[in-house]
């Protein structure tokens, strides 16, 4: 079975230290959930584990092989990450966007072939993006944006799928859609997703694994059920919570105690 593993990991930013000896393992057809406060280190791990921030120390590995190790046009093929922002100055077709996906596979100057054209068409049915395809990107919602910038690294046709905030500034339908879809993928796929978030009742029902961050490191990780308990959380976040069991699902159910409203009578 593929996975992406980070080994006895230390990354900052200069002088400042962000992560300390941090293991960790992601494996193929499950969805792993990044989650902790501001500042613990999300989005940092998420960099090193897809190559973008080179760690001070330790090694991520992606089959068993030192992710630095691969070139830039192998790495590319085997791993896609969706930022949380990105720019989008040049009104290309959303059709023309998600196709440039198909270059970790091709030369920039070689024609798409037949296989392309048709991984490019199952895509935009896939992520319904069908009806937006001849629809300037500068012209997309933040929802479908997203989508876009989805269907575009599932053209790399990935075993790693990295995805920071992926539901950040989206409304309940979009968020909804994003994560089922981004469910769907692992299963069927056999993906390895990791995505970072900060909806912890979002990420309690989507992910199969949590991993949850604070103080240079992870803190815990395990299932929704065995991570996020209140104790866990009031230590994490500061902020006292009650856990109860979502009434259709059974995962953990998270809602803060808060002064401005007084306890119902």
């Amino acid at each position: 079975m593929t996975e992406l593993q980070a080994i006895d990991l230390r990354c900052g930013y200069g002088s400042r230290q962000v992560l300390e000896r941090l293991s960790l393992v992601a494996k193929a057809g499950e969805v792993l959930g990044l989650l902790g406060p501001n500042g613990s280190g999300k989005t940092t791990l998420l960099r090193a584990m897809s190559r973008l921030l080179r760690p001070q120390g330790g090694q991520v590995q992606l089959a068993e092989k030192d992710l630095w190790e691969y070139r830039p046009s192998e790495l590319a093929r085997q791993m896609a990450v969706a930022p949380q922002s990105e720019q989008r100055e040049w009104p290309l077709l959303v059709d023309a966007a998600i196709r440039l996906g198909r270059a970790a596979h091709r030369g920039w100057l070689m024609p798409y072939s037949k296989e392309d054209h048709q991984l490019v068409e199952e895509v935009l049915t896939r992520t319904g993006l069908v009806p937006l395809r001849d629809r300037p990107i500068t012209e997309l919602s933040g929802g479908e944006w997203r989508r876009v910038v989805l269907a575009r690294a599932l053209c790399q046709q990935p075993r790693a799928l990295l995805l920071d905030e992926p539901i950040a500034g989206l409304d309940l339908k979009y968020q909804t859609e994003m994560l089922a879809m981004v469910q769907e993928l692992a299963r069927e796929e056999k993906l390895i997703v990791i995505l970072t978030m900060h909806d912890l009742n979002q990420a309690a029902l989507c992910a199969d694994r949590i991993a949850l961050l604070g103080e240079q490191s992870i803190l815990s990780v395990g299932t929704p059920e065995e991570v996020l308990t209140a104790e866990r959380i009031e230590k994490i976040y500061g902020v006292p919570v009650t856990v109860t069991k979502h009434p259709v699902y059974q995962t953990p159910l998270i809602a803060p105690l808060t002064s401005l409203r007084s306890p119902a009578t």
